[in-house]
């Protein structure tokens, strides 16, 4: 099941008669809305805990990713990105501070966020920052699994 959600509405004093809860989820966009907007989308998922390990996080992100270009998507998978980059010049796979540094420039400039729910993707700490960073950015979040590309 795909579900689809903006960031949080903004119910400060000024704006809360311009957004209720119910008017804020009707408005979400679906996975098909994301391909028409300008850029590209950011395909955030689990990496440092995966439970079939670091290679499999890279393979399924990256068929994720694959599936979306077929789809018509422009995307940006930054853990098979990244997982290869880490593996051929030595470098820390889990160090959550430099791949937040790596990635930052890329959740800036994507026009949205779609989340793949691969086991353990609401226990990511990385994942959790991105998803805040998207919504704190009040850009659109979709949650798909792999099945949803299919």
């Amino acid at each position: 099941m795909i579900v689809t959600r903006y960031a949080k509405p903004d119910l400060t004093a000024a704006n809360a008669n311009k957004a209720s809860g119910d008017s804020f989820y009707q408005e979400a966009p679906k996975l098909d809305d994301l391909r028409d907007l300008p850029g590209f989308v950011y395909l955030g998922q689990p990496f440092t805990m995966y439970q079939h390990g670091h290679r499999a996080a890279a393979y399924d992100g990256a068929r994720a990713a694959a599936k979306l270009v077929e789809r018509g998507f422009r995307v940006f998978a930054p853990i098979p990105h990244s997982h290869r980059i880490a593996e051929v010049g030595n470098l820390s796979q889990t160090d959550h501070a430099l791949w937040e540094y790596q990635d930052k420039p890329f959740v800036d400039a994507a026009s949205s966020l779609i989340v793949l729910m691969l086991p353990g993707w609401d226990q990511s700490r990385g994942l959790a920052h991105e998803i805040d960073e998207f919504e704190k950015a009040r850009k659109p979040v979709v949650y798909v699994s792999l099945s949803d590309l299919d």
